[in-house]
C-alpha cells in the first residue's frame, strides 16, 4: 500500500476518507483526534515501516528495497526461523504488506521472546 499511497493528493485521501469513514468528520480532524496532531501538508513524508518476516526472503528484499528507494529508513532489526514463531490470543495482527505497529502489548511481547529492544514511537 505504501508504494499505491505516496501519489495520492490531499483531496484524494480526504475522498477516501469520506467514502469509508463515519461522514460526522473530515479526515484533518479525525487525523488530529487520533495522532494528536495536525495533517501534515505532505501526506507520507515521514513514513516509518516494521517488517517482519522469519528470514530476508526475495519478497522481503524487494519491499526494503522499494522502501529504501522512497527514501524511507529501513533498519532490519533481526531474522527468526520460522519455528521460532509463537502465538498468543490478542497480538496484534494484519496481512498488509507494510503497516506501523502501535499495539503496546504486541510490540512487548515481541521484543520479550526474541530478545529485542526497541522503542515504540
Amino acid at each position: 500500500y505504501g508504494s499505491w499511497a505516496k501519489d495520492l493528493s490531499l483531496e484524494e485521501l480526504e475522498q477516501i476518507y469520506q467514502d469509508n469513514g463515519d461522514g460526522d468528520t473530515h479526515l484533518d480532524e479525525a487525523f488530529a483526534e487520533h495522532f494528536g496532531g495536525p495533517l501534515p501538508d505532505v501526506v507520507g513524508a515521514e513514513q516509518q515501516f516494521t517488517i517482519v518476516a522469519s528470514e530476508l526472503d526475495p519478497m522481503s528484499d524487494h519491499i526494503i528495497e522499494f522502501l529504501t528507494e522512497m527514501v524511507v529508513p529501513v533498519e532490519w532489526l533481526a531474522a527468526r526461523p520460522v519455528e521460532e514463531a509463537f502465538r498468543e490470543k490478542g497480538l496484534f495482527a494484519s496481512q498488509v504488506t507494510a503497516c506501523k505497529l502501535r499495539d503496546t502489548h504486541t510490540i512487548e511481547t515481541v521484543e520479550s521472546a526474541f530478545g529485542l529492544n526497541t522503542e515504540v514511537s
